[in-house]
């Protein structure tokens, strides 16, 4: 038999179970973490949602649109102000968006039997979320 030596600083490697259980926790807790940054980003992105469609003075006005079929002699001009809508103080601001959201250039000639965008404004309301 071999004798043991009181004094000697030896140090007990941990068992199986107790590395085990660490490794569990960790695993536990990594994925707390992720299923946190999940639930964090999706908050942030619904937010970024909500703000973007209630933009502008009024948040219970949302911005929609809806594409016009072009006549022989229609222009983006006299199709803005036969669809001027009341949120746009003149024909000039309305041109100009129509001509952003259907990427024409300023001196865009319609042809007859294409077809454009238009934006209009639309108010929700309670009834209208049902």
């Amino acid at each position: 038999m071999r004798a043991v030596n009181k004094h000697s600083t030896y140090t007990r490697r941990p068992s199986g179970r107790s590395h085990r259980r660490r490794r569990v926790s960790i695993s536990k807790i990594f994925a707390a973490l992720i299923i946190f940054a999940v639930i964090v980003s999706a908050g942030i992105t619904l937010k970024a949602f909500v703000s973007s469609a209630s933009e502008g003075d009024n948040p219970d006005r949302v911005i929609c649109y809806k594409q016009i079929d072009v006549e022989y002699g229609d222009s983006v001009w006299s199709i803005a102000s036969e669809n001027l809508p009341d949120d746009y103080t003149d024909v000039q601001s309305y041109v100009n968006e129509i001509l952003s959201i259907n990427n024409f250039p300023s001196d865009i000639k319609l042809a007859e039997g294409s077809q454009i965008i238009i934006p209009y404004y639309h108010t929700v309301t309670a009834s209208t979320l049902k």
